[in-house]
Formats: structure tokens, C-alpha cells, sequence
């Protein structure tokens, strides 16, 4: 049987082919040329900066500041830039590594040392604007997207932009279910 080609529309300036043979698919899921070329090109969603998390980490500073001008005028102790330093650190180290990727079928999510991978096909449910108080947050911000996977896990994450996100994820597995989202918010994803 000769090999029939088709070109895949453009994606964020990559082209590629897909074969159109049929491809044995026992798992119910299919596959798009979208996925093709997230194969190729993982994509990366930056996070949702809430402003509790900017104070959080503001606030420790400008104190650290302050216990070293009173230091450097002598009136304190630097014994406070003990817990201080630190905190500043790991908040700091939190702010800026925090990112999401999708990956051929697996989401993968950083933020300090939480870090993790989700295979997207055990993805059942998708929470979008919700806030997950307890739990596994490796999120910044509110209003984020609580994902349930497997049997009984789930993650809190916030990116910037939920529905991006979403849209990337039905691409992969168009059987999760999606709640919180307006229905015309969910027909133009899917």
C-alpha cells in the first residue's frame, strides 16, 4: 500500500506530515495531527501570579531590609535574616521556576520542588476556576484548575490562561469532563 501524506495546518510556525493509513487505536482515544505536533514541539504554559503570593514574598524582603539598615546603624541584631533569608529563598525559588508543559500525552507540572507528571489519558475530570485548599498545589495563584486522575488523585494548578490549557488537554483526550467552564467557552475549546 503506497503511503499517502497530508499536511498538518501550521502550529505556532511548525509544519509536519502525519501518515493517514489507519493506525490500530484500541484505547478509545484518537489521534490528531494537533498531537503530532505537540510531540514535536512540547508547549509550555507559564503560571498565574496571584498578588497574595507577590506580598508573601515582598513583604519578608522589605523587613530584611530594614533589619539591615537597623544593623548597619547599630540599633539591632542581624539574628532576625536567619528565618528571614531563607523564607525569601525558597518563596523566590518558588516565583520563578513554576511552569507547566504538555509533552506528547503527558502534562508535566514544576513549582520548587513539587514537581510531577500526569499521564493526560488518565485524566477523568477537569474543576476550571476552582481552588483546591489542601492538597497537591503546585500553583501560585486562585481561581486556577483542580485535575482528577487515576483513581482518587488530584492536583491544583494555575496557569495564566485556563482554557488554553483545557483545549490542549481535550486535544490529547477529548473524554475528560469539564466543569466550571461556560458551555460556549467549552464548544469553542472543543
Amino acid at each position: 500500500m503506497p503511503k499517502v501524506e497530508k499536511i498538518v495546518p501550521e502550529w505556532h510556525g511548525l509544519k509536519a506530515t502525519l501518515d493517514t493509513r489507519p493506525q490500530p487505536n484500541n484505547s478509545g482515544f484518537h489521534t490528531y495531527p494537533y498531537i503530532l505536533v505537540m510531540m514535536l514541539q512540547p508547549k509550555t504554559y507559564r503560571a498565574k501570579k496571584g498578588g497574595f503570593f507577590l506580598l508573601a514574598i515582598l513583604l519578608p524582603s522589605f523587613f530584611a531590609g530594614w533589619v539591615c539598615y537597623r544593623y548597619a546603624s547599630g540599633d539591632g541584631s542581624l539574628i532576625p535574616l536567619l528565618a528571614l533569608v531563607p523564607t525569601v529563598a525558597v518563596m523566590g525559588w518558588m516565583f520563578f521556576t513554576t511552569r507547566y508543559r504538555i509533552e506528547g500525552s503527558v502534562f508535566y507540572y514544576h513549582c520548587g520542588w513539587l514537581e510531577g507528571q500526569i499521564d493526560i489519558r488518565s485524566i477523568r475530570k477537569v474543576d476550571v476556576g476552582r481552588t483546591l485548599w489542601v492538597g497537591t498545589k503546585p500553583a501560585l495563584g486562585s481561581r486556577g484548575m483542580v485535575i482528577h486522575f487515576g483513581k482518587y488523585e488530584e492536583v491544583y494548578i494555575a496557569p495564566e490562561h485556563n482554557e488554553e490549557l483545557v483545549r490542549d488537554l481535550l486535544a490529547v483526550n477529548p473524554h475528560i469532563e469539564v466543569y466550571g467552564m461556560a458551555v460556549s467557552r467549552i464548544n469553542s475549546v472543543r
